[in-house]
């Protein structure tokens, strides 16, 4: 049986950050869960997890949304064991006129990770949208390796890297 993480407010409100759970200094283990249609007005929409580590096997991140980074997770300053995850359908993108949009988030549809080591395995990222990264976003001396991975159809493209930050490797 599949748990469900879903924080729906009221129409318009939203998490101040990590939409459908916030974990700070703290080691959680997640474990067939669904984080569907969060939303966050600053990271996270998801879930915000930094600091220690975090490890999450067989998850799905659909719908959810935030203003800031990281629709479906965002990842800070922390070891990460991430297996089995389906990250879908998070962030949005609005055309506002000829070649003119509005992204949310700014980075990291699916995931955007600063200052973080260990890995993604396994995992799919589809169909997720942002300003750089749609579908994963690697920052700030972040050495996540990306492992035997599908990155397909992320608006605009599908991995961003900055700051230092290098997939180590990607067999994906």
């Amino acid at each position: 049986m599949r748990s469900s993480l879903s924080t729906r407010l009221a129409p318009g409100l939203a998490a101040a950050a990590g939409g459908g759970l916030y974990s700070f200094i703290s080691s959680p283990t997640l474990v067939n869960v669904a984080f569907l249609g969060n939303r966050a007005n600053s990271n996270g929409g998801g879930l915000l997890a930094q600091g220690s580590s975090i490890t999450i096997q067989d998850a799905e991140f659909a719908g959810n949304d935030t203003s800031g980074l990281g629709a479906g997770m965002y990842l800070g300053h922390l070891v990460a064991d991430i297996s089995g995850v389906r990250a879908e359908g998070n962030g949005t993108v609005e055309a506002l006129g000829y070649n003119s949009f509005s992204y949310s988030p700014f980075g990291g549809g699916g995931v955007y990770a600063t200052s973080v080591s260990g890995q993604i395995r396994n995992s799919t990222f589809v169909d997720n949208a942002a300003a750089a990264g749609a579908g994963v976003y690697l920052a700030a001396n972040s050495t996540l390796l990306v492992v035997n991975c599908t990155i397909a159809d992320n608006f605009p493209g599908g991995v961003y890297t900055t700051y230092n930050a290098f997939p180590v490797e990607a067999r994906s």
